[in-house]
């Protein structure tokens, strides 16, 4: 007999990378992104380079992770991250001044 849940499971196993993806722009969507920057995220991802836009990693477990980065302010498409970077990013909520002051702080104590 046909078992849909286990077709589901296989499938969804044997195409992670595309289910991601739609995942992602899904998100987007969601948070309220035009569609005009969700067509810039959709050109990125074809162009994507296997590279995070802030660290340059390639590593395939942070980029299995990546993300379709966007500003919560202005709802624009910003590029694609590795997990580790937008999580970065998140908790010092996108602040210049944070991140300046991480600067500080490392330059300080190394």
């Amino acid at each position: 007999m046909y078992d849909h849940a286990e077709y589901n499971k296989a499938y969804r196993k044997a195409n992670r990378p595309k289910i991601r993806r739609v995942e992602q722009l899904h998100r987007l969507r969601n948070a309220g992104v035009p569609e005009d920057e969700i067509k810039r995220a959709k050109l990125a991802l074809i162009k994507f380079d296997g590279k995070c836009q802030i660290c340059q990693s390639t590593d395939s477990k942070t980029l299995g992770n990546f993300c379709l980065d966007h500003d919560h302010k202005t709802l624009k498409f910003r590029g694609i991250i590795c997990g580790h970077c937008n999580s970065a990013l998140g908790f010092v909520k996108d602040s210049l001044e944070v991140l300046r002051a991480l600067i500080t702080y490392i330059e300080r104590v190394s």
